[in-house]
C-alpha cells in the first residue's frame, strides 16, 4: 500500500475509492459527498493483506495489515477532487489518504484509494468492526463544516 496526498494529489481528477466502515453506508457516503450515491454505483469487492477492527471509544474501524486476513467493502468510480477534499474532511486527522489493489467480482483487479489510520493517531481494539452492528447503534449526524 502506497501513501497518497489527500486533497491535491497531483493529475489524478477523478478515482475509485474503496470504502471498509461507515461510508458503506450509502446515506452516509450521500451525505458527506454532497450527492445522491446510486446501490448500482458502488461494486462489493475485497482488500486481501488486511482486517478491519473497531477504533477504542468511537463507533468507525480502521483497517491494519495482516496476512492472510481480507476486509469486504465496497469500491465506488470516479469520485472527483471536490469529493476528495469532503473524505479527507470527514475522515479527520486520524487517517491518511492510501493506495491499494482491491479484488473485484470474476477475479478483476482495481487499484483503488482508502483511508488508513495515520501511525499512533488513534487506539484500536482486537475487536472485529460490523457495519450491521453499527447500522443498529449508531445515528449519522452531518457535519456542518462539509455542508450537508
Amino acid at each position: 500500500m502506497r501513501r497518497a496526498r489527500c486533497v491535491h494529489s497531483s493529475r489524478v481528477r477523478e478515482a475509485a475509492f474503496f470504502f471498509y466502515g461507515t461510508l458503506m453506508q450509502r446515506e452516509v457516503l450521500s451525505k458527506v459527498l454532497g450527492r445522491r450515491v446510486w446501490p448500482r454505483t458502488l461494486t462489493p469487492a475485497r482488500l486481501a493483506g488486511y482486517r478491519r477492527v473497531a477504533v477504542r471509544g468511537a463507533s468507525y474501524p480502521v483497517v491494519l495489515p495482516q496476512r492472510g486476513a481480507s476486509v469486504m467493502g465496497l469500491i465506488l468510480q470516479s469520485v472527483t477532487r471536490a469529493e476528495r477534499a469532503r473524505l479527507c474532511a470527514y475522515e479527520g486527522d486520524g487517517y491518511e489518504l492510501a493506495s491499494a489493489v482491491a479484488e473485484l467480482p470474476a477475479k478483476r483487479r482495481r487499484r483503488v484509494f482508502l483511508f488508513r489510520p495515520k501511525l499512533g493517531a488513534l487506539t484500536v481494539t482486537r475487536r472485529p468492526w460490523s457495519l450491521s452492528r453499527w447500522r443498529l447503534h449508531q445515528n449519522f449526524i452531518p457535519d456542518e463544516r462539509l455542508g450537508c
